[in-house]
């Protein structure tokens, strides 16, 4: 029994609240090994090409902030849009692929080139499937990601299809998004972190 309330508090957060290291050690290498499949992904000519910087971690447990029950890890898997361009509609943004961007093309809304996220986030289940050590892949409620059960392990893999932009003209990039709807959205978890 604790003698103290800093006592009794610290082993509260060591018991209760606190990820413990091995955990989160073993969670860090189940998503570098879930990377390591994602980047075989282009291989076959059909899965959209992946950009250099292939990753960008997000969330409570990129920013050390996460606490028990380790249930969820975000990662947005980054596409490179081959010389595609986006166009600012209201709130949200389109993507227009060129004609030589025949992986993306087949993504992109019937007869347009116009890139429908919907069917990105579909891409990404369909390959996500077949990646050993997991149990199933599916759109989450919101279709902006997929979700990733792992059979070994309590946690899943919330995996975000994205774009990195071009610089503005102050020089800053955005990542876009599936908005849920066909469409992207802008955001930047790099300021979170």
């Amino acid at each position: 029994m604790a003698k103290t309330v800093d006592i009794a508090f610290s082993a509260f957060l060591e018991n209760k609240v606190r990820i413990s290291k091995y955990r989160s050690d073993m969670a860090k290498i189940s998503k570098d090994n879930l990377i390591k499949e994602i980047a075989k992904f282009p291989l076959d000519g059909v899965f959209p090409s992946l950009h250099k910087e292939l990753r960008i971690d997000y969330g409570s447990f990129a920013r050390k902030t996460k606490i028990r029950p380790l249930d969820d890890i975000d990662m947005m898997v980054i596409i490179h849009a081959n010389g595609g361009s986006r166009n600012q509609v209201g709130n949200y943004y389109t993507i227009q692929v060129p004609a030589n961007a025949i992986k993306l093309l087949n993504l992109c809304n019937p007869g347009t080139n116009i890139l429908n996220s919907i069917k990105v986030v579909n891409k990404f289940i369909e390959y996500l499937k077949d990646v050993p050590n997991y149990t199933k892949a599916e759109i989450k409620r919101n279709q902006e990601a997929v979700t990733l059960n792992l059979s070994s392990y309590e946690w899943k893999f919330d995996i975000v299809p994205s774009f990195l932009t071009q610089p503005e003209y102050d020089g800053s990039t955005f990542y876009l998004i599936p908005d849920g709807k066909g469409n992207w959205k802008p955001t930047d978890p790099r300021i979170d972190k």
